[in-house]
């Protein structure tokens, strides 16, 4: 939101305080004397505020009415000088404009008469005239003191305290400011243009902490401001100053509200704001900056109405920012910004979802969809959404789906981060729709297997191979506690399903197309959505891939790919403790961290026990941190703390990472994934898979000692998933004729660039690969590179030539 104008205008109408280009009619008429012992008080009227509205400062001496010069006569020899001469020398210096000598005089009657208020008081005036405020402060409190009734002290001192508190706000120096313009109102509480001037100093502060972010205090100093201004003296109509700076208060108190998420105050501020700004342009049509002020106003009015789906309202204010500027070049930005938010509100028009308010300044809503796509007549589930509007919607593409990954990640979340993750090109030209999976976060079904703890208490009974009919009978049971608790749904949150939903989002948007971007598990959501929708897409991009079609026919492809993924782990895994290479490190263990991190692995259980008893914790609190090197340093320190002080707190914290908010519960992202593997690999029966568990057990001993230090072995419940598996999947998983840009990362812990690699070679028909090489699950937007091929691909739909290379950026 433009708000420059106020800025500007407070920041003239301290400058004039600070630096006197008007004179004060108070102390203006004060004539200089040059034989009297009195300075003359100034004329009632001249007390009055000025007609032109204009705030008081120190009178400029050579403004007022000076007499022609005189010489200044020098005391005979025979005179004796007194108090009352030096002072009547100064008075005719200071006629002469001769600083200096008035100076001395007024020193030396000073000095003569240390009770002499006069002389103090034409001193105060000369140092106000060179902006001295601490000595003519000085000089004006001691009149104050010397004579209480004295006509014209407390306005000088109240004026001399305001002038300094105005060239401390030109300073930014607002709380010194405040405190002297305070302090010349208790002088003077009458004086309305010193009131006028506190305002000001409070406006500007408030709009310094409204940029840092400290809505509260900011409010308050708009609150004074009000508060100050809001006695009619004061904002009366000829008044026009005092009217546009209570108007700022209004609109920035408004501002801090809306980033604050209050709309209704909002709104109350703005309709304030609207109020005193067309009563100002009554009187002052011409002003620039109040024509700007009221212009800013309805434009986030109308925004704010935007937001609540009051589209009548909101094109109503926006409708009237056009009227108000037709064809004036001086405000293009107003009117694009205008222009922009009624095009906002027409796509909004257009969509088939009801639109609400929510946080992050997005919109939310649901979509309703088929809980069986093979009966969709049966029953449906509602899927949450929410959007971040492209900025400049004459640039805008269209629609850009995204998903974090997971499974079981709430693409909501992503999109409410928007601001901090996607690049200014993607957020200028596209609306970004996240949606929560069914079964995640704020969709349907809520995921449920049964009580906390009891799959896992289920599992827990079986040891070594399922091989009896009791441990048969746990797995089974295990199985069937998801569709114990949540019904038929249960089976039906596979990924097909998924990208089923993603399409029905897509008609309730009224588009043809959308483009995706994809991040980890997000992969393979995108090609199954461009597998199952290929005209649906328009472009799409996907990062830290995996490759959902592994070689499976036999056991030693299956052993292969599992080794392939899993060894990759356990390179990262050395890579981030051979990391730890100085004393400072924690675990450096004298040059040989692996053998530190194989003592704490001693104490790992203590993790699992910390997690509620989850039999796999230790294994997610060691590899979670290496799908980032930036949690390595995290890593070191856990481990440290847990082998020295048997505290798993720093450890716990990546496991509660990957496990639901109830770390016992059974986990979602297994769930899926056992069903998109029946999805996928129907010929995998049960036995099969039981068979294939045991060898991968047997594999991990030898080859996989770090990982396998953590203890990962666990009974699953994924072969018994047979009782309830979703169809299989009757065409090829291959992206269609979607072009689809892969990002592979050759230090990604999981998956291994040779899965994304497989990926773009093996299993789509229309892939483009664009490798790099850093310590980190997904790449983008940390590397300019990376990102000149994202956007050109999502934006411009312009893929490499073969694949491309982009290097590691730090």
């Amino acid at each position: 939101m433009r708000i420059s104008w106020f800025l500007l205008l407070v920041i003239g109408l301290m400058a004039i305080l600070a630096c006197g280009d008007t004179a004060s009619p108070r102390l203006a008429a004060t004539a200089v004397s040059t034989g009297s012992t009195q300075v003359p008080t100034a004329t009632a009227e001249s007390l009055q505020p000025t007609s032109t509205a204009q705030p008081t400062h120190i009178p400029d001496l050579a403004e007022t009415s000076t007499p022609a010069p005189i010489a200044t006569p020098i005391p005979t020899a025979t005179a004796t000088p007194t108090s009352q001469s030096f002072y009547e020398l100064g008075q005719k210096s200071l006629a002469n404009g001769d600083f200096d000598d008035a100076r001395a005089h007024l020193n030396k009657a000073i000095e003569l008469n240390p009770q002499y208020a006069e002389a103090y008081f034409s001193r105060a005036l000369m140092f106000g005239r060179e902006k001295d405020y601490d000595s003519a402060i000085a000089d004006f409190e001691k009149v104050v003191e010397l004579d209480p009734d004295h006509p014209d002290a407390r306005t000088a001192l109240a004026l001399i305290y305001a002038a300094r508190g105005a060239e401390s706000g030109l300073e930014n120096d607002y709380d010194r400011a405040i405190e002297d313009i305070e302090r010349a109102i208790e002088l003077d509480p009458e004086d309305s243009d010193l009131k006028f001037t506190a305002a000001m100093t409070f406006l500007l502060r408030g709009r310094t902490l409204l940029e840092e972010d400290n809505l509260i205090e900011a409010i308050a100093d708009f609150d004074n401001v009000i508060a100050v201004l809001k006695d009619a003296p004061v904002l009366d109509p000829s008044r026009t100053d005092a009217r546009m700076v209570v108007s700022s208060a209004y609109f920035l108190r408004g501002l801090a509200h809306y980033e604050g998420g209050d709309s209704s105050k909002t709104l109350a501020d703005l309709d304030a704001a609207i109020e005193n700004l067309s009563e100002f342009l009554q009187i002052a049509s011409d002003n620039t900056e109040g024509r700007v002020a009221l212009v800013d106003s309805y434009l986030l009015r109308g925004a704010v109405y935007s937001e609540q789906s009051e589209y009548d309202r909101a094109l109503a204010d926006l409708e009237r920012v056009l009227k108000i500027y037709p064809g004036d070049t001086g405000f293009d930005e107003a009117l694009r910004d205008a222009q922009n938010e009624i095009a906002k509100i027409s796509v909004e028009r257009s969509e088939g979802i009801d639109w609400t308010p929510c946080e992050f300044g997005l919109k939310c809503g649901f979509v309703e969809v088929p809980a069986d796509y093979r009966a969709p007549d049966g029953g449906g589930i509602r899927i949450a959404v929410n959007v971040h509007r492209a900025y400049y919607q004459e640039e805008r593409i269209g629609y850009l789906f995204v998903n974090p990954g997971g499974p079981g990640v709430s693409g909501l979340e992503l999109v409410q981060y928007s601001e901090w993750i996607f690049e200014h090109e993607i957020l200028r030209r596209f609306d970004i729709i996240g949606f929560d999976p069914r079964g995640v976060g704020s969709s349907e079904p809520e995921f449920v297997c049964g009580a906390p703890g009891e799959q896992i208490a289920l599992l827990a009974t079986v040891q070594g191979a399922m091989d009896t009919p009791e441990e048969i009978a746990a797995g089974e049971a295990a199985a069937n506690l998801c569709i114990e608790s949540i019904g038929a749904v249960g089976g039906l949150l596979h990924s097909e399903y998924v990208a089923r939903d993603m399409d029905e989002i897509r008609k309730a948007l009224g588009t043809k197309q959308v483009s995706y971007l994809g991040f980890s598990y997000g992969s393979e959501l995108g090609v199954w959505y461009a597998t199952l929708f290929p005209e649906s897409v328009r472009a799409m991009v996907v990062d830290g891939a995996d490759n959902p079609i592994d070689k499976a026919d036999t056991q030693d492809e299956r052993m292969a790919e599992y080794l392939e993924e899993s060894l990759a782990l356990e390179v990262q895994l050395r890579e981030a403790l051979t990391a730890c290479d100085g004393p400072e490190c924690p675990i450096y263990n004298g040059g040989d961290p692996i053998a530190y991190y194989y003592r704490a692995s001693d104490k790992l259980h203590l993790v699992n026990e910390a997690a509620g008893g989850v039999p796999y914790a230790a294994y997610l609190a060691a590899v979670t941190p290496l799908y980032d090197e930036e949690e390595w340093p995290s890593l070191w320190q856990g481990l440290h703390d847990l082998y020295e002080d048997d505290d798993p707190d720093i450890l716990i914290e990546f496991v509660n990472r990957q496990l639901d908010d109830e770390p016992t519960a059974a986990n979602f992202t297994a769930h899926v994934n056992c069903l998109d593997s029946f999805v996928l690999k129907p010929h995998l029966d049960r036995a099969t898979r039981l068979d294939d568990h045991v060898v991968f057990e047997a594999i991990s001993e030898g080859k996989l000692p770090l990982q396998e230090a953590a203890d990962f072995d666990s009974a699953i419940a994924c072969p018994f998933y047979d009782q309830f598996a979703p169809e299989p999947l009757e065409v090829p998983l291959d992206g269609g004729s979607v072009p689809i840009l892969v990002i592979g990362n050759r230090s990604d812990p999981a998956p291994s660039f040779g899965e994304s690699e497989e990926f773009v070679t093996d299993t789509l028909r229309n892939g483009y690969l664009v490798e790099t090489s850093h310590f980190r699950h997904g790449v983008y937007p940390d590397n300019e590179c990376v990102n000149e091929h994202v956007h050109r691909a999502l934006i411009e739909a312009v893929y490499p030539e073969g694949s491309a290379f982009c290097d590691r950026e730090d």
